[in-house]
């Protein structure tokens, strides 16, 4: 039985796999995106923080 990580990195390494990594970098390289992610890190972290963990 192979083991769902080995699933992955066989898809990972397929041409469709390399086709979706790189519509993804592309997507996480705009800047929009950029300013979302920093956005969505300071909700997270202020959600830490705020829960005293």
């Amino acid at each position: 039985m192979t083991k769902p990580t080995d699933k992955i990195a066989k898809f990972a390494r397929s041409p469709r796999g390399q086709r979706l990594l790189q519509q993804a970098q592309a997507y996480a390289a705009r800047p929009e995106n950029q300013r979302r992610l920093a956005q969505l890190r300071e909700r997270l972290a202020a959600r830490g923080r705020t829960q005293g963990r």
